[in-house]
């Protein structure tokens, strides 16, 4: 479970690397900011969102305790065996793609601007 877990986790972060690029561009005016980017960032974060839920279910402390064995066993434990520091990771990252989806909502649904620093600050939010 834990291996699905992380397995799952990394693909989130991956479909994201798209949308920080054309992030980067629309920040650096050299792109307009895509749609498609938009709907993909709201569905990442609905996913992040279930993932999260999972951590709180009957097998979230299995899941928890296979994430520290795992990333012990490859020498990097950001844990340090507790498994508390995953879930507030990982409740971070929601709050910063909310933060990120919030600030572009306009764009992304095409009912209005959004203003240079605004940009600049929900790429923050997603590079975070």
């Amino acid at each position: 479970d834990s291996v699905v877990f992380l397995g799952q986790c990394y693909l989130l972060g991956e479909e994201l690397t798209p949308l920080l690029v054309n992030m980067k561009g629309v920040v650096e005016q050299t792109e307009f900011f895509q749609r498609d980017n938009y709907l993909l960032l709201t569905s990442i974060r609905r996913s992040l969102v279930s993932l999260v839920e999972a951590l709180y279910t009957d097998k979230g402390q299995s899941i928890r305790a296979g994430v520290i064995k795992y990333f012990q066993s490859q020498g990097r434990n950001r844990f340090t065996k507790e498994d508390v520091k995953i879930i507030v990771l990982l409740e971070s990252a929601l709050l910063n793609l909310g933060r990120c989806i919030d600030l572009v909502k306009p764009a992304g649904l095409l009912v209005g601007s959004v203003p240079a620093p605004t940009w600049a600050r929900a790429l923050d939010a997603l590079e975070k």
